[in-house]
């Protein structure tokens, strides 16, 4: 999450030490080693309740071909809506969905995906409108004290920059037993909910399918649920890191989660799928609808000669190069099998910029902006290219 318009020099002075803090410390758990295709079983929850989101596509074949057959048995609205990270630009998406409301054409979703920000929207987009004024809560009446306490200098030297623990008591206040019970009854009734977040240890994206977390209807599913979402939003370095404690062969292990843009900001299928050759659309007659918190394409700034500048506008180049090279992924299998792609992004017209991290005041106007595109609704029809006016 969070990575957007968040001032990054923390992460540079954090690099700057890794390698003094890699030889001044060793390991303190006991890691996971997963085979190349079957994660470990996460303590509290179901085995099958999360894939790699690089597994072979022959490995992914259950998994589709279940989300397929639901959506045929259950006469369900073949469409999937998928949420890209952006950090406090998140509130553009939170804003689109809800706008989009007020038409009267915003579809029940087969399948919702999210990312970092966008794992914080999945869950309310999923159970619909009536979450609408949650979304808005969460992106325009927070403030970074709501999200982190900041550790300042001595973060160096601990799990990130910051602890998130404001931004776990927030999403506990939301997540409840029933909230649980709502997103396990959409699941009985074929729909999913998937989250990704990437495992730091395999530098491998999980897939976690929530609704079967939820089904488990337990307080320690319940926190498992929760610690998917922070763990999708966590940037690795600057927040603390989420820690799964798994089972392996009778044996218990730990693995270390953090943000799922760090391999991957946006997805509607797996990339497996996206790039297998000569198969035909998952779902029939999709529609596909991928929100996008942020900019696609470039953005002319001049570069400041200094180490941090320097890093921090590559850092902003790679991750808005990185969400353009999966949208351009997704548009090209879902054109090449006539499948309706849908697209919207934060347009080079919105010209706000915030004066601080999590900023109220510039979320609150992101969110009214993406209501406004919400509403129309803005879509566009193919991925952006570098040259394209906006």
């Amino acid at each position: 999450m969070f990575a957007g318009r968040i001032r990054l020099a923390p992460i540079f002075a954090l690099l700057l030490v890794l390698g003094i803090a890699a030889c001044a410390s060793a390991p303190d758990r006991v890691a996971v080693r997963p085979s190349d295709t079957v994660p470990a079983k996460v303590v509290g929850v179901s085995a099958d309740a999360r894939v790699f989101g690089d597994a072979s596509y022959d490995a992914l074949i259950p998994q589709v071909e279940l989300l397929r057959r639901n959506i045929i048995a259950n006469r369900l609205n073949p469409t999937i809506l998928a949420i890209s990270g952006g950090g406090q630009d998140g509130a553009y998406g939170a804003g689109f969905l809800t706008g989009w409301t007020t038409t009267g054409t915003r579809p029940e979703f087969a399948l919702v995906t999210g990312v970092s920000a966008g794992a914080l929207i999945a869950p309310f987009a999923f159970l619909g409108p009536r979450y609408d004024p949650v979304l808005r809560e969460l992106f325009t009446g927070v403030s970074s004290n709501d999200i982190i306490r900041s550790r300042s200098i001595f973060g160096l030297f601990s799990r990130g920059l910051a602890n998130t623990a404001p931004l776990r008591r927030l999403l506990d206040r939301f997540v409840t037993f029933e909230f649980m019970a709502e997103v396990a009854a959409e699941t009985r009734r074929g729909r999913e909910l998937v989250i990704a977040t990437t495992d730091l240890d395999a530098q491998r994206t999980s897939f976690w399918n929530m609704g079967i977390i939820a089904e488990s209807g337990t307080e320690e599913a319940r926190q498992v649920f929760i610690s998917v979402l922070l763990a999708s939003a966590s940037i690795p370095g600057l927040f603390d890191p989420v820690i799964f404690e798994t089972e392996v062969d009778g044996q218990r292990a730990t693995e270390v989660h953090v943000d799922g843009g760090t391999t991957l900001q946006i997805f509607a299928l797996p990339s497996s799928v996206l790039s297998s050759s000569g198969i035909q659309a998952p779902l029939p007659g999709a529609t596909h609808y991928h929100i996008v918190n942020g900019q696609l394409l470039p953005d002319f700034k001049v570069t400041r000669l200094s180490t941090l500048a320097i890093g921090r506008q590559a850092l902003t180049t790679f991750i808005k190069s990185s969400a353009r090279g999966n949208v351009v992924e997704a548009f090209d299998f879902a054109n090449e099998r006539g499948i309706n792609f849908n697209l919207t992004y934060i347009g080079p017209e919105f010209t706000e910029k915030p004066d601080k991290p999590f900023d109220t005041d510039y979320m609150t106007k992101l969110f009214e902006f993406g209501y406004e595109n919400g509403k129309g609704p803005a879509w566009r029809k193919r991925a952006p290219f570098p040259g394209d006016p906006g």
